[in-house]
């Protein structure tokens, strides 16, 4: 940008070297740039194993044995997989999402209210699954905190 300023203000035969002109005579033209490299991302097979691991957990230590998981252990696989599910639905930061009340879900609407950097709020739309488990973990959470 400073180069292009420069050059329309000293002509561009000033800094030959840097930039060329444009075809249409005006301003000049950068040089290119060397492209920034993109983030590697998960498959969609990969994110469902991820989203199912709260789950499969679960499943897999009480396994071949007589006990079966008790009503807090439900309640942190299906908390687990809210947590999973509304950071992959909503794209919401993990800080936004700790930072997240119950009175900031609204699973009718199927949107959450997130407080971001600087206490800017903002309102993210849940995904079906995630509205799902959500519900599924305030009915949870009513037999296990003992309010329902």
């Amino acid at each position: 940008m400073l180069g292009q300023r420069l050059c329309q203000a000293v002509g561009w035969t000033a800094c030959p070297a840097l930039f060329e002109p444009e075809p249409s005579g005006w301003g000049c033209r950068e040089v290119p740039r060397k492209p920034g490299r993109l983030p590697e991302v998960l498959t969609e097979k990969e994110i469902g194993i991820l989203l199912e691991c709260p789950r499969g957990m679960l499943k897999s230590r009480f396994e071949g044995k007589t006990e079966k998981p008790g009503a807090e252990d439900q309640y942190a696989a299906i908390r687990d997989t809210a947590i999973l599910e509304c950071l992959y639905s909503t794209g919401a930061r993990v800080g936004e999402l700790a930072g997240l009340r119950m009175g900031d879900v609204d699973v009718i609407s199927g949107v959450i209210t997130v407080r971001g950097k600087g206490k800017k709020e903002r309102m993210c739309p849940l995904g079906e699954p995630a509205r799902r488990v959500l519900v599924e973990l305030m009915e949870n959470r009513a037999v296990v905190k003992g309010d329902g």
